[in-house]
């Protein structure tokens, strides 16, 4: 679960699949419909002369809903006669609007408060000073290889003040 420091910082994101390119295309590809129109569909539906208004007022509402539906749906290049089309359509949607099944890839963070070693001629040192900073020499704990299951380098003692 994300705490509330970690989601205040956006970690920077490569997205692989979909890229952001192919998001904006498909965004584009599909259509901002008009609400429909309800005197238009009172017309309609008195003029094919039904008895029970209600009905087929939500019958013309849910024609027109469908058309819709599957103008959606061939812009997401779905085939909407297909079985499994409103679950592909839900998914896609999801996918482009929500994050949902996007794949990405996170840089790994550098430590930015890390001190910048370098010598008395502002060139990096030739050996590595990762682990030995303000230390003494390296230590082996037996022998003179280092155990490879544990760590090579001793601490220095503490002293008590």
């Amino acid at each position: 679960m994300a705490t509330a420091r970690n989601s205040s910082r956006k970690r920077p994101k490569i997205l692989l699949f979909p890229t952001d390119e192919q998001i904006r295309t498909w965004l584009g590809r599909l259509p901002k419909f008009e609400a429909h129109d309800l005197r238009s569909i009172i017309n309609e539906v008195k003029a094919n002369g039904n008895e029970n208004l209600e009905i087929a007022f939500v019958l013309a509402l849910r024609r027109r809903n469908e058309e819709q539906m599957n103008e959606l749906l061939r812009r997401l290049e779905i085939d909407p006669s297909k079985s499994n089309a409103w679950q592909r359509g839900f998914f896609r949607l999801a996918n482009l609007h929500h994050g949902l099944g996007q794949l990405a890839w996170y840089p790994r963070r550098t430590n930015t408060n890390a001190s910048t070693w370098t010598s008395d001629f502002g060139a990096p040192p030739s050996w590595s000073t990762r682990f030995c900073a303000g230390r003494g020499p390296a230590k082996f704990r037996s022998s003179s290889r280092p155990n490879s299951s544990s760590s090579s380098i001793s601490r220095p003692p503490r002293h008590s003040a």
